[in-house]
């Protein structure tokens, strides 16, 4: 088998220093700073949802209205939906909804937990 003429560089490669977090996620990041002690404020300790299966502990999970990659900042767009529109969610209900839930069907649900929510 005949070996190929071409010779592999010596040099390394230069790499750009990798950035894991994004525009997008420093701003998530802000938010549930600001949310989830306002949440603690009004004594909403768990998860809002209790599906069946629910462990009941919502250890800083929020569930969003609608999909976080739909989400847009609402000055740009007019839309109603904010990255600050969000319920607790223990794991469970947050794979529930994200997983076996349409964008309508969460929208409803994450409204409905921020409604019942609002009568405490």
């Amino acid at each position: 088998m005949k070996r190929s003429y071409l010779k592999r560089s010596t040099r390394r490669m230069k790499r750009s220093r990798l950035n894991p977090i994004g525009k997008r996620g420093r701003a998530w990041i802000a938010a549930r700073e600001r949310i989830i002690p306002l949440l603690l404020a009004r004594g909403i300790f768990g998860c809002e949802f209790r599906y069946f299966n629910c462990s009941g502990d919502a250890r800083g999970g929020l569930a969003h209205a609608v999909k976080r990659r739909k989400l847009r900042s609402c000055a740009a767009t007019g839309s109603p939906w904010h990255i600050e529109t969000v319920a607790r969610a223990c794991r469970n209900c947050h794979r529930r909804l994200d997983e076996q839930m349409s964008h309508d069907e969460m929208r409803e649900a994450v409204m409905g937990a921020i409604e019942n929510r609002e009568d405490r």
